[in-house]
């Protein structure tokens, strides 16, 4: 509506101006010259014609390049708070919720999730593979979240999830339903699998203690990744 509106008063402003103009000018010709009555109104239609026209071209120009920038503006905002390859949050969008659920004393639980091998798959094969394990994985995490949970991609092969919620049974059956859905994974030929870990903040905790402690639990759950061959056919 914004866009619309600015356009508007521009060619507004515009045919206003012309037609002002060509007024002004044939007025001082029929007072200068003599037996141009005819031109009067041929020369006046002809020039609120062109003004209409042109000041609706250049409405149409003006609203395509404000919605042009509008939209370029909203993909910056996107890319500031958005992992371009998955969609998902950030790292910086993943610490400043941690930061906020810090101020506000809230409970909540901490998922980290950790693609197996990932560095040695893009190694082996190339990163249109590894790229395409990660937009898969996401895609399935985000499937078996809940929508007002909160998931980021925190690292470049591991996946965040935080969920306010003070009850710690919760946050185990999730990670559980996790691990049991997610703990193998396989794109075309290449298999790899899914570590996890999980803390529980009761509000007394710091945001980088609970960070740590999830570490912690997904280090001892991370297990050696399974290659087979890959058919570069199959993926997308």
């Amino acid at each position: 509506m914004r866009t619309v509106s600015v356009a508007t008063k521009v060619a507004l402003i515009y045919f206003l101006f012309s037609v002002i103009w060509i007024l002004v000018t044939d007025f001082l010709l029929l007072t200068l010259l003599e037996d141009i009555e005819r031109f009067w109104l041929y020369s006046s239609g002809k020039g609120i014609l062109f003004i209409t026209v042109s000041a609706g071209l250049i409405y149409l120009l003006i609203r395509r390049e404000i919605h042009l920038l509008h939209t370029a503006q909203q993909s910056i905002s996107h890319l500031e708070t958005h992992d371009p390859l998955t969609s998902l949050y950030n790292r910086s969008q993943f610490e400043h919720t941690l930061k906020n659920l810090k101020k506000q004393r809230a409970h909540y639980g901490l998922i980290l999730l950790d693609i197996n091998g990932l560095r040695l798959i893009n190694e082996l094969y190339d990163y249109d593979t590894g790229n395409a394990l990660l937009r898969d994985v996401a895609r399935r995490i985000y499937a078996a979240v809940s929508p007002s949970d909160f998931l980021a991609r925190s690292g470049g092969d591991t996946f965040a999830i935080i969920l306010e919620t003070s009850d710690f049974q919760e946050v185990r059956d999730l990670a559980e339903t996790l691990q049991t859905s997610l703990g193998v994974l396989k794109l075309g030929d290449v298999q790899s699998t899914l570590a996890l870990g999980y803390a529980f903040n009761d509000s007394e905790k710091l945001s980088r203690d609970v960070v740590a402690e999830a570490e912690s639990a997904l280090k001892k759950t991370n297990s050696q990744i399974e290659l087979l061959q890959v058919t570069p056919s199959l993926i997308p």
